[in-house]
């Protein structure tokens, strides 16, 4: 398996000006998420041509500037249907078009169709009360890599920590291996195929269903 975050990878950061213009980036997108019209917009708007910004977004962060700005959208529409939104409604409000679009891709990203989505909350929540909620589940079989889990001080232990490998820096989809655990301490995950991978995490309060479903951000 290759290293997590090699020297000399496109994922290294190499300046203090690179990492600026990637804050003002972030910055950009969350403030106007659904009128930016993808990366040309953005780039326009930071006075970069769309490819140079593309490669020093991802070289500073990890991630794909156009998969950030998908990822966010997302994010934003689950937010949407968990509050009630209709599917249409999420679909326009998070930035996209075509609803026939939104809802393929959905279903792609997160795994479940818009509407399956807006009705998991009490599935979760009945999960959450039963005793698999507290339970580390197994690795798969195969050889395992093991990961200590670090939990901020003050956040407290009553946390539900998601950790796994992804090809890329945008949580997208399912991981090519991952696991949870309940605070800080040591999880087991599948060893992925030899590649090169980023591993994430993302710590959700354990009894809070609508944080498990769209982490607060």
């Amino acid at each position: 398996m290759g290293a997590a975050d090699p020297a000399g990878s496109p994922w290294t950061a190499t300046s203090a000006h690179g990492a600026r213009v990637a804050d003002r980036v972030g910055g950009l997108i969350a403030a106007h998420l659904t009128e930016l019209d993808g990366v040309d917009a953005v780039a326009e708007a930071v006075g970069y041509s769309p490819f140079h910004l593309m490669r020093l977004f991802e070289r500073e962060t990890g991630a794909g500037l156009g998969a950030t700005i998908t990822a966010r959208r997302f994010e934003l529409a689950k937010d949407l249907l968990l509050a009630g939104a209709s599917v249409t409604e999420a679909c326009h409000e998070s930035g996209f078009s075509s609803l026939g679009t939104f809802s393929r891709r959905f279903r792609t990203e997160v795994g479940v169709s818009p509407s399956a989505f807006a009705g998991l909350r009490g599935p979760v929540e009945d999960w959450l009360a039963g005793p698999g909620a507290v339970t580390t589940p197994a690795p798969p079989p195969g050889p395992t890599v093991q990961v200590i889990v670090e939990v901020a001080e003050g956040l407290g232990d009553d946390l539900d920590v998601y950790v796994g490998f992804y090809p890329g820096g945008v949580a997208s989809a399912a991981p090519v291996s991952g696991n949870r655990r309940r605070g800080a301490g040591p999880v087991l995950l599948g060893l992925p195929p030899d590649g090169t991978y980023r591993l994430l995490a993302s710590a959700v309060p354990a009894t809070d269903a609508a944080a498990m479903l769209a982490p607060p951000r």
